[in-house]
């Protein structure tokens, strides 16, 4: 456990939970299935080998899988969530967040209301989109702009996110799941 200040937190060997706490925290997972939560300020978490559950929680963080299949949820704000290595889940939740699957079939999950997330390297054909909140495929909009896709809430007019440098053409209701 961390506590209100800045601290580093390494897991070592073994299955771990940690908790950054208050501070601007950097956990690492290292070896092992961990759970990581950088709870409040803005932390640093890399998961390490393994598959890792990673929540940054509250503030801006910057959270990453790094190796295995790993579930990493940003919380609030503006966040940048990678998965590096391995099939991974990212869930941006609130504020305008980045995230970057890295290699392997990759998750990306979008949910009305919680902020526009940039997707920065899906990959059709491998990665998914996963809807939740209600959301299904017919309720989207898909808009072709300069950087990619847009993707938009046709019921309420919100923009849910972008998948740069994808045509907006090469999508169908196939890339995307309901969870």
């Amino acid at each position: 456990y961390g506590n209100r200040n800045d601290d580093f937190i390494d897991g070592g060997k073994g299955n771990d939970t940690l908790f950054g706490g208050k501070g601007n925290d950097t956990i690492i997972g290292s070896e092992g299935e961990d759970c990581l939560f950088g709870n409040r300020g803005s932390d640093t978490i890399c998961g390490g080998a393994g598959n890792e559950f990673i929540s940054g929680n509250e503030q801006e963080d910057v959270l990453a899988g790094c190796e295995g299949n790993d579930t990493i949820y940003g919380g609030e704000d503006s966040d940048t969530l990678c998965g590096c290595q391995g099939e991974d889940i990212l869930y941006g939740d609130l504020g305008n967040d980045s995230l970057i699957g890295g290699s392997g079939n990759d998750i990306f999950v979008l949910e009305a209301g919680r902020g526009f997330d940039v997707i920065a390297d899906f990959t059709v054909g491998e990665d998914a989109i996963a809807l939740t909140g209600g959301l299904s495929f017919s309720q989207l909009e898909l808009i072709q702009n300069t950087q990619g896709t847009i993707i938009k809430n046709l019921l309420t007019g919100e923009q849910l996110g972008v998948l740069i440098g994808v045509s907006a053409n090469s999508l169908t209701s196939a890339n995307f799941r309901l969870i």
